[in-house]
């Protein structure tokens, strides 16, 4: 019923046209009904109205892997982060994508800053068993 969903937001951004959240449900309600195209655009606009909203960034960035284009992830994930330093959870994603694209030197940083900075343990501890992971061969081993 995703096309009940657009429409029933639609209307709503019509009427609320400065209602982030707004945006970002229709966002979501594009991204599940595949319009991937549509669902960016959304996401930009809950984003334009509320650049705080860090859910927004994830979402946004979640929709450009999806169309296969992870470097515009990456670009959303450094945008978010320049207005919200230090985000445990848009530095954790941003590091999982690296992670995922072969650059797991870029994610080792973001790894470390949110094990030792991040005020959610469970976040922590995910990241900290991220770098034992990934953590460099000795010579003896």
């Amino acid at each position: 019923r995703f096309a009940e969903g657009i429409a029933l937001m639609q209307s709503v951004v019509k009427r609320a046209p400065t209602f982030a959240l707004g945006y970002k449900f229709l966002g979501e309600f594009y991204e599940s009904a595949g319009r991937l195209h549509n669902a960016v655009t959304a996401y930009r606009e809950a984003i334009r109205l509320n650049p705080r909203d860090r859910d927004a960034f994830r979402l946004l960035a979640r929709t450009q892997v999806a169309m296969g284009t992870p470097q515009a992830a990456v670009a959303t994930f450094e945008e978010g982060l320049a207005i919200l330093p230090g985000d445990p959870l848009l530095q954790a994603e941003l590091a999982e994508l690296y992670d995922s694209t072969g650059h797991a030197w870029k994610a080792r940083f973001l790894w470390e800053a949110v094990a030792s900075q991040s005020v959610d343990l469970e976040l922590s501890r995910f990241a900290a068993a991220k770098l034992v992971q990934k953590r460099p061969r000795s010579v003896s081993e």
